[in-house]
């Protein structure tokens, strides 16, 4: 609101007076506006906020209000817009307003505020937000800070979802990373559906099962650590097609379709996986390593670089069930530095004569135990090679135990048992 001054002043800032006769002082005399623009700054202020100028006492129930700050959001439910009652001049650093959510989002948002332009709505981590950060019927406080909209309270996603019983989540080449992975909403994506566990998840004791739909899929499903809430290493499961694997097919060109890795454990069944990276874990089918702990059946192992199964470095990889193999490899099975594979009295079919240019089975500074499986099938290559200590064993099933069409050997101190 401008300042008026008195009457004849030159000086813009100039005080009024008042009359005394006494002194001979003539009061100021005082212009139209500044009597009229007061009322008018306060009546505007009075109106916007939903009441009638009826009375004396309304100003601080104006402002009390809010209302001059306040919004429904209108828009859409990640492209959000809000009316102020009164138009803001600019969106300053520090301008802080509250806004009714009424549809909740599904993943990042935008804030646009009297058609100033829409800005991007972050947490106070300066992180998008995801999906059911705004619930629906909520109230929102936002605070404009360098071109965004800081959301003020802890957003949902700072919180586990606490499960309270078994629990299903879905994935399918027609999902949508943005739904909530339900299954009429299912994700698209396996790797939606790890980070999901990973960051908004605790497993209260219960199991998780993340069931994934025929079809190609070209990311991959990998955890590193424990599920919060997590007891046991079949609490997680993640399920494709355990009747015909081959038709959930993950085939990722620069990852390992299914890892598990400093101390995380998960159990995978009803997938082909195929993996073409030339870099050492990211070129095999299934891993564990740091760790780790997967357990797999109803796998069919196609085509990989590295190994189609691999554990190093602690991580303990172990057969709960038959397999087939129906692609070519380095090597089938690859324990390395201290990590251990099982395949104890496990089924494996093979298919289509493929190769393995290394062994079949190979140790190295690692352990496969081996007792009591069965190979039904052939294949191409050494059958095994144990090296540097490490140990591949078959409780006396003899040289010819593992398929292939090379004799197997040991090195630096490998054993074969």
């Amino acid at each position: 609101m401008k300042y008026h001054p008195p009457f004849g002043s030159t000086d813009p800032n100039a005080s009024y007076v008042d009359k005394s006769v006494p002194g001979a002082v003539r009061g100021s005399a005082v212009p139209g506006d500044a009597v009229e623009d007061p009322q008018r700054e306060i009546v505007n202020v009075i109106t916007k906020s939903g009441i009638i100028a009826d009375d004396v006492l309304q100003l601080a129930k104006a402002i009390q209000s809010g209302r001059l700050s306040y919004a429904v959001a209108g828009g859409t439910a990640n492209a959000l817009t809000a009316i102020l009652p009164e138009v803001p001049a600019e969106i300053a650093d520090g301008m802080t307003i509250n806004i009714k959510i009424g549809t909740t989002n599904s993943g990042a948002a935008t804030l646009n505020v009297n058609g100033l332009g829409a800005r991007p709505i972050v947490s106070r981590r300066g992180n998008p937000l995801v999906q059911g950060d705004l619930p629906s019927g909520t109230m929102a406080t936002f605070v404009a800070l360098g071109g965004s909209w800081i959301y003020a309270p802890l957003e949902a996603s700072s919180f586990r979802r606490r499960l309270s019983a078994d629990t299903n989540f879905y994935v399918a080449t027609t999902g949508n990373d943005n739904n909530d992975g339900s299954v009429g909403s299912p994700w698209k994506t396996l790797t939606k559906a790890s980070n999901y566990l990973q960051t908004q998840i605790d497993l209260n004791g219960f199991t998780v099962t993340i069931n994934v739909a025929n079809g190609t899929y070209t990311d991959p499903f990998q955890l590193a650590g424990y599920v919060p809430g997590q007891t046991g290493p079949t609490k997680v499961q993640v399920v494709g097609n355990v009747a015909n694997p081959t038709l959930c097919f993950v085939n990722c060109a620069t990852v390992s379709p299914f890892g598990a890795s400093y101390g995380a454990a998960f159990q995978v069944k009803g997938f082909q996986v195929a993996a073409s990276s030339i870099v050492a874990q990211n070129g095999s089918g299934l891993y564990a390593s740091n760790g780790g702990t997967l357990s797999y059946e109803s796998m069919a192992f196609n085509a990989c670089v590295y190994a189609q199964v691999l554990a190093e470095l602690g991580g303990y990889c172990v057969s709960s069930g038959s397999n087939t193999i129906n692609g070519n490899c380095s090597t089938h099975l690859f324990a390395k530095d201290s990590g251990t594979i099982s395949i104890a009295n496990r089924a494996t079919t093979i298919s289509g004569g493929p190769t393995f240019n290394g062994a079949f089975a190979s140790a190295e500074s690692g352990t496969i135990e081996a007792a009591g499986a069965t190979f039904i099938g052939v294949s191409n290559g050494p059958r095994y090679y144990a090296n540097a200590n490490g140990v591949i064993k078959t409780n006396g099933g003899g040289g010819n135990f593992f398929p292939g069409t090379a004799a197997g050997s040991t090195n630096a101190g490998g054993q074969y048992l």
